[in-house]
């Protein structure tokens, strides 16, 4: 309703002044916009209910924070450099022998947590082998540790000859999808730990190969592009700490009067699908108003809340198909809190000052976190918010650029009227006023109407889905002052201000919305046009 108000009477501007051209005096009356408008074309329908009594509501949920497993952990490219020799001076090896290579533990670095087995769910291994030898030789690298349907990893690959300045390459790429990995070392005590063991066999259809300690194999393994599905170990005491700041821009518009509202709700929701403890801290929760300052909210502590006072978040529980998240809600309300003063503060700028740190108390589950492809750790914001709304001078200030120009020795515009006719089932008064800016944005003109959109509750007329609406006549003189002027103009200023009066005490209050409030719109021009040649 607000939009359209406002911006009706600048689209009948342009049209106004591009008339064809004619040989004589005209006078025009002619409709330039003819249109009906919902509550459900100005908000988001989505936001929108019905309650029982067949009032409008603004009911929904926003998600402030959504982490998933990736964001909790996420294991960075790694290469490991697995060098190949023997500490003898020689050894000569008949064909088909096999010399078993040593267990060895790398350090898989993964950082800020302590794990001891995962499952991947993307991810590739990129192999490569160089063979400085003069016979092609079989290399087999295993993984102890690492198992796909419940089978070792265990790759053979054969490696042409080469030299130590030429070697022979065989380089191999392995999607690890489904792959797991038991980090815990040879023991079973450590974490982030990738044992690997290389076997190397001769040709059986070779020579003898003279192998000494001066041969040195090298042998590659990238681990790239890793996404887990499942962890288990000690996540780490890691902290989520963040300022989360949204814009209305709308609410910048909104330059004087005041908005009454009835009552509200709002609610934190916080969603622990990890299982490992939390606690939370949110600091403060503001919204900036330009010309009205800050305003923060409170609460009394009556929803066993308090600003900078933190809060624990149980675990989840249960497993892969039985994870059940852990829930904390914190709930405001008009009688717990000043959310009422904080909404009509109407500002512009809101913001949210929290923090959410894991395990806490550090490693109380003995290397027994667990987090799975579902688990979140997430924030939502739920707001519930009837439209028993009133308004006391709410005043809507826009301003849009305009550029006209016209020539009087010739064909153009001299003066004339719009004529603003309006079927309004909204329980809302609206006066509109429309004002000319040079380049400086100083107002050079002004239009107003001594009329009023009168607000529904002032008539019994009743539309074909049983609305009571009122229907207004507003007329907006453009004078020949202004019509001179129009050169200069720049920038167009729309005001529209708003009320919500009763209709026996003509004092603003609180109007609840019927499903189905409408504005019905027809804008027509009145002009005197002067015809040159």
């Amino acid at each position: 309703m607000k939009y359209l108000l406002l911006n009706i009477i600048l689209i009948l501007l342009f049209v106004a002044c591009h008339k064809e051209k004619t040989s004589w005096n005209s006078k025009w009356i002619l409709p330039i916009v003819n249109d009906t408008l919902m509550l459900d074309n100005l908000v988001n329908d989505s936001i929108l209910e019905i309650d029982v009594d067949g009032f409008y509501r603004i009911k929904t949920t926003q998600s402030l924070l959504d982490l998933k497993l990736t964001d909790i952990i996420s294991v960075p490219d790694t290469t490991l450099y697995l060098p190949y020799s023997i500490s003898f001076n020689q050894l000569n090896l008949p064909p088909g022998t096999t010399i078993k290579g040593d267990l060895e533990e790398h350090d898989f670095s993964i950082p800020n947590v302590e794990i001891k087995r995962m499952k991947l769910s993307q991810g590739k291994i990129d192999i490569r082998i160089e063979n400085p030898l003069a016979d092609m030789v079989i290399y087999t690298v295993n993984m102890p540790g690492v198992t796909k349907n419940g089978t070792f990893f265990s790759k053979v690959y054969e490696v042409p000859s080469g030299t130590v300045l030429n070697p022979g390459v065989t380089t191999a790429q392995i999607d690890v999808s489904g792959f797991e990995m038991n980090l815990t070392g040879v023991d079973g005590d450590e974490f982030n730990v990738l044992q690997t063991q290389i076997d190397v066999t001769t040709d059986v259809n070779g020579g003898v190969v003279k192998l000494t300690k001066n041969d040195t194999i090298q042998i590659y393994v990238e681990l790239s592009n890793v996404k887990i599905e499942y962890a288990r170990g000690y996540f780490g005491s890691q902290i989520i700490s963040d300022t989360i700041e949204t814009k209305i821009d709308f609410l910048n518009k909104l330059t004087n009067g005041k908005l009454m509202l009835d009552q509200a709700s709002v609610a934190l929701n916080l969603e622990n699908g990890i299982k490992a403890p939390a606690k939370s801290i949110v600091y403060f929760i503001e919204n900036q108003k330009v010309n009205k300052g800050t305003v923060s909210l409170t609460s009394n502590g009556q929803n066993g809340f308090s600003f900078g006072v933190p809060f624990n978040i149980d675990p989840a529980t249960g497993s892969w198909n039985s994870l059940v998240s852990s829930y904390h809600s914190i709930l405001f309300n008009d009688l717990n809190s000043n959310l009422i003063q904080y909404i009509e503060n109407l500002g512009e700028t809101q913001k949210i000052g929290y923090q959410i740190r894991l395990n806490p108390w550090g490693n109380t589950s003995g290397g027994w976190n667990e987090i799975f492809q579902q688990s979140k750790l997430k924030v939502d914001l739920s707001i519930d918010i009837p439209l028993n709304i009133g308004f006391d001078q709410m005043t809507l200030k826009d301003t849009f650029d305009f550029s006209i120009t016209q020539n009087i020795d010739k064909t153009h515009l001299e003066e004339g009227s719009f004529i603003l006719e309006v079927k309004n089932a909204f329980p809302y008064n609206g006066e509109a006023a429309l004002y000319f800016l040079d380049e400086n944005k100083t107002v050079i003109g002004s239009i107003t109407s001594s009329d009023k959109i009168k607000s529904s509750l002032y008539s019994s007329s009743i539309a074909l889905n049983n609305l009571s609406y009122t229907s207004s006549s507003l007329e907006f003189p453009i004078s020949k002052t202004l019509v001179s002027n129009i050169n200069k103009i720049r920038y167009v200023a729309i005001s529209t201000t708003f009320d919500s009066p009763n209709p026996i005490t003509g004092v603003n209050e609180k109007q609840a919305i019927q499903e189905g409030a409408f504005l019905g719109v027809l804008l027509k021009g009145n002009f005197n046009v002067m015809n040159k040649y």
